[in-house]
């Protein structure tokens, strides 16, 4: 399978650079798959560290080259127990609001009755395209070849 070269190095300047713009409300996704679960823990500290308020934890979606590798990405049973220990000792020690287990599509029906006016949503992915959700197929621009104006 092939990744996107320096990724994980442009979704942390990413991250950095929300920061230093003034965005105070910042969340990430993470998607345990079986090559990443044992890598939680120390992707929840690192979140901390760069001010993350949430890590929003959620299944694997089905989609693009996930389907295509299914067999290599899906997480074995023992994965996710471990993986749940691990969430619930977090929990615990940093409280309700830090890690959530969320749908990966409930933010497409939540924001239809909770903003009123616009949505203030966005996802950038790993090559720069710039989607109004992670889960459609479905990209507004490139932030390589466009601004984003808060």
């Amino acid at each position: 399978m092939q990744l996107y070269k320096n990724a994980f190095q442009y979704a942390i300047d990413a991250i950095s650079c929300f920061r230093e713009v003034g965005v105070k409300e910042l969340s990430i996704a993470f998607t345990p798959t079986a090559f990443n679960c044992s890598e939680f823990e120390e992707t929840f500290y690192l979140a901390k560290k760069l001010g993350v308020l949430e890590v929003r934890i959620q299944p694997l979606m089905i989609l693009g080259r996930a389907q295509i590798h299914l067999k290599e990405l899906v997480p074995t049973p023992l994965q996710y127990r471990q993986l749940v220990r691990t969430i619930n000792r977090l929990q615990e020690k940093y409280g309700p609001g830090s890690i959530e287990w969320g749908d990966p599509v409930d933010h497409l029906i939540r924001f239809r009755t909770l903003a009123q006016h616009c949505i203030n949503h966005l996802s950038i992915h790993a090559n720069g395209d710039i989607a109004p959700s992670p889960y459609i197929p479905l990209t507004v621009g490139n932030i390589r070849k466009h601004s984003i104006q808060i």
